[in-house]
Formats: C-alpha cells, structure tokens, sequence
C-alpha cells in the first residue's frame, strides 16, 4: 500500500463512524440492542493487521450475537434507480472470508446518511 493510499484509507475509516452510528440507532430503534465496536486505527501500515475488527456492529437478540458490517458510500442516492450499476461490490473477498464470525448483514449507506441497502449474508 503506497502512503498515498494509507492516507485516504485512514481517513475514509475515521469518516465512517458516522455511518455505524445511523445503522446502530436505526437497529436500536427497531427493538433490538446493539454494541458498537470502537475504531481503532493504526498507527502505521506497517501494523494494520493487529488492528482489524470482526465487525462494525454486534446484535444481540434470542441470546445470539450477530455481526453487521457497515460501509459508507461515496455516491449519492435515495431511491433504487438513482444507483445506475446493475451489480454492486460488497466488500473484498479476503474481507469477508477473515471474519471467525461471518456478517449477518451488511448495511451500505448511502453519502447523505438517510438509506442503506440491506444485504444478507
């Protein structure tokens, strides 16, 4: 990963609290309670993988506790046909595959905070 790279991750990460944060309130008032996992992030490239989470979100309900990953878009949308991709990334392989606990859900927000597409894994 190049500095540049670094950079732009690093702050995109600490951008993407305020996401968790509509997701967790959003689940919180539909009745269920949730944990949210604090940020930590890395001092340096060099030590990004002592630093990975296993997940955004925990749920808890019927004494199981569910995974839901956040991801906070860069476009703009409000309604289905304003996405113009037939076929949307959800997150890296190696993303998914590394969770001991897989994600039940990822919630993937819109720019403006106001909606997220709902996919369950």
């Amino acid at each position: 990963m190049t500095p540049e790279a670094w950079d732009n991750y690093t702050k995109m990460l600490k951008q993407s609290s305020e996401a968790v944060w509509a997701v967790a309130r959003y689940i919180h008032k539909n009745g269920v309670d949730v944990t949210v996992k604090a940020t930590h992030i890395a001092p340096s490239m060099d030590q990004y993988k002592q630093y990975i989470d296993e997940g955004d979100i925990v749920i808890h309900r019927n004494n199981i506790q569910e995974i839901v990953e956040v991801k906070h878009q860069s476009w703009k949308w409000t309604q289905h046909r304003d996405i113009p991709w037939d076929r949307i990334i959800v997150c890296a392989r190696k993303s998914y595959d590394r969770h001991t606990t897989k994600p039940s859900a990822y919630f993937l927000v819109n720019q403006q905070l106001t909606h997220a597409l709902v996919i369950p894994t």
